[in-house]
């Protein structure tokens, strides 16, 4: 499924395009933060079959020069959510 990232404004590290087709997830860079974040997509090929509720799991291995193991998870509700305007 092809897919796009909407990087205005950040300053990207690598885009994770090849051949002008998106393979892997963009980097950037936040001013003032040690080390880089990373874009992530959550879709399929149909947008109205998106699940109304997900959990995204975060794992963490390190903060700054502080390795460890830090786990998570966020509850996603899209039944709260407003439907975007359109530009």
């Amino acid at each position: 499924m092809p897919y796009e990232f909407d990087t205005q404004g950040l300053n990207i590290r690598t885009d994770g395009k090849e051949n002008g087709q998106q393979t892997t997830n963009p980097t950037y860079h936040v001013p003032g933060q040690e080390g880089f974040n990373v874009l992530n997509y959550f879709g399929t090929p149909n947008a109205d079959k998106l699940p109304q509720e997900m959990v995204l799991q975060v794992n963490v291995n390190r903060i700054g020069g502080t390795r460890g193991s830090w786990k998570g998870q966020l509850q996603i509700d899209q039944r709260k959510s407003s439907i975007p305007s359109a530009k």
